[in-house]
């Protein structure tokens, strides 16, 4: 097989920054290869794939030292424009890709600038639109699709061009269940029956780890392992279970088999029942419920574009719910929480926050008890600096001193404090946007996605800070696409769809009945009546093995 890439002694520092963000990379990619790159938010990962497709140094500056070949050209001769039509790349925040107002002319823009045949455009576009399912685009305006809808548009236009090397940084984070499913299928299929060679950095493992050849583990940098999916699961499960899919937690440490599928671990829990070696614990607690915090009554919205978004829904929300909203894309997740903030006001209806009528009063009033991050953690980011951004805010610093101090440490934060936030990875910018957020003490976090491009080291930490402050008497409604995290965070799960409420109730009353919002765990062991729990194991922190670590 011809190498798709070859880099060797790669180093790389962004302007101004004396912290090498790449350290001595070497790294060979064969044709064909689907390649899964993981590690810590800020480990170098999306400065790595910038790298490959020409970014850096181009675009960003820096000081780069090595070699980057991809498909025999050095990166470093030719600009990114002329890898455009071999290599193409879907970034981490699609709006930084959309150029277009209509989702036709968006793909019709990438072929354009390859020199694409004038003739073929047209069925190229609706081919590209028929593989990643979007069809229904066609007279939508781009600004009012939703997160997940945008990053389904930038990867058809990246498809369309038909490039050799595909690259993608967390191409899923905004999807729900089925479409993220569908476009790693769509990615698969294109590996195995096209050729094309992957390269993906996720950190949503469930979805993608048995689609893999091999995985790149990054840290500080630094490439740390390159090996076998097999290899680095068993690898990874004794020594750093951190970047590993939910299913495989199933396996304890010390156990050599360790699944990556559902259907792998199904064959685990089924041998581990016959020999008596496993059974489960019931973790449940039905929700206290508490004073009324805000409430939707017979709310409907609509954007510009008529069509209805939400129509007659209503919900109340109490001092300690913490609440997982969940739903396909487009669905109205991100609206509801704009309701609540008094960014959108409702058509009909109304939305009543700490008693008082959101229609009546300014954003920067309600603000105080409903503290909103969106989807981009850039729209938060104003500041020179991390510090003076998570401070912005707050008129009683001494006051909250050790309420900051404590979000900081958690959070990770402590060692970019005096860096400049927008020069922070995806996943470093969410947690300051949600620091800063948090530091107000609303009483009500609405939360968009804030799982996105976070680890789960710090999905666990966000976790642990939203169950303290439900505790405190406050409440936190979190919209995500992220099942595992909402089986962690949630002691309440809202299914939206079609305009209305489908579910309300406790995880284990609401998952795993879903076909769509299911966790892989509740997969692996449902239908396994002898753990004593039918169909209701969540996480694999319920399961108990006998006479071996479980985690």
């Amino acid at each position: 097989m011809r190498s798709a890439l070859n880099i060797s002694g790669l180093n790389y520092s962004y302007p101004g920054s004396t912290r090498k963000a790449l350290r001595n990379v070497g790294l060979t990619v064969e044709e064909g290869e689907f390649i899964l790159v993981l590690g810590a938010s800020g480990s170098g990962k999306s400065t790595l794939l910038r790298a490959i497709y020409g970014a850096v140094p181009h675009l960003y500056g820096g000081t780069f030292q090595g070699n980057v070949s991809v498909l025999g050209r050095n990166t470093r001769e030719v600009e990114p424009r002329d890898l455009a039509g071999f290599v193409g790349a879907v970034f981490q925040d699609p709006e930084a890709q959309l150029v277009m107002t209509d989702p036709r002319n968006e793909i019709k823009f990438g072929l354009e600038n390859i020199s694409f045949p004038p003739e073929q455009i047209r069925t190229r576009i609706d081919e590209a639109m028929r593989l990643v399912n979007i069809e229904g685009f066609r007279d939508r305006f781009v600004p009012e699709l939703s997160a997940g809808e945008k990053q389904k548009l930038v990867l058809a236009s990246v498809l369309a061009m038909d490039p050799s090397l595909l690259v993608l940084d967390e191409p899923t984070s905004q999807l729900d269940p089925k479409s993220a499913e569908e476009i790693l299928g769509l990615l698969r299929k294109f590996n195995e029956e096209r050729g094309l060679t992957v390269i993906l950095a996720e950190h949503r493992l469930e979805r993608c780890m048995q689609f893999a050849d091999r995985v790149l583990l990054m840290d500080d940098g630094n490439l740390r392992r390159d090996d076998s999916v097999k290899g680095y699961v068993t690898w990874a499960r004794n020594n750093n279970p951190v970047f590993l899919p939910p299913v495989t937690l199933i396996a304890p440490r010390g156990m050599g088999d360790v699944p990556t599928t559902v259907k792998e671990a199904r064959r685990i829990v089924a041998r581990e029942l016959g020999n008596g070696g496993l059974s489960a614990k019931r973790i449940s607690g039905p929700i206290r419920r508490r004073r009324r915090i805000a409430s939707v009554e017979g709310v409907s919205f609509g954007y510009e574009s008529g069509k209805e978004v939400l129509g007659q829904l209503s919900l109340s929300i109490r001092e300690g719910d913490r609440i997982a909203l969940l739903g396909r894309n487009g669905v109205g997740k991100s609206t509801l929480l704009k309701l609540l903030n008094g960014l959108l006001k409702p058509v009909r209806g109304r939305v009543m926050m700490g008693g008082m009528d959101t229609r009546e009063h300014p954003t920067s009033r309600l603000a105080r008890i409903c503290g909103y991050l969106s989807q981009n953690p850039s729209d938060h980011l104003f500041e020179r600096t991390v510090e003076k951004e998570i401070e912005g805010g707050i008129h009683q610093k001494v006051m909250w001193a050790d309420h900051l101090a404590r979000l900081i440490e958690e959070l990770d934060l402590g060692s970019h404090l005096d860096r400049y936030p927008r020069d922070l990875s995806v996943g470093e910018r969410e947690r300051v946007a949600l620091t800063a957020v948090m530091a107000t003490r609303p009483k009500l976090l609405a939360l968009d996605e804030p799982t996105r491009g976070i680890d789960h080291s710090q999905k666990r930490a966000i976790t642990r800070i939203l169950n303290r402050f439900s505790s405190e008497d406050g409440a936190a409604i979190v919209a995500t696409h992220d099942v595992e995290f909402a089986c962690e965070f949630a002691n309440r799960v809202i299914i939206i769809g079609g305009g209305r409420i489908l579910a309300d109730n406790v995880p284990k009353m609401v998952l795993p009945g879903s076909l769509l919002f299911t966790p892989r765990t509740n997969l692996a062991t449902r239908g396994f009546s002898r753990l004593g729990l039918g169909e209701t194991i969540l996480d694999p922190g319920e399961l108990l093995w006998k006479g071996t670590e479980a985690k």
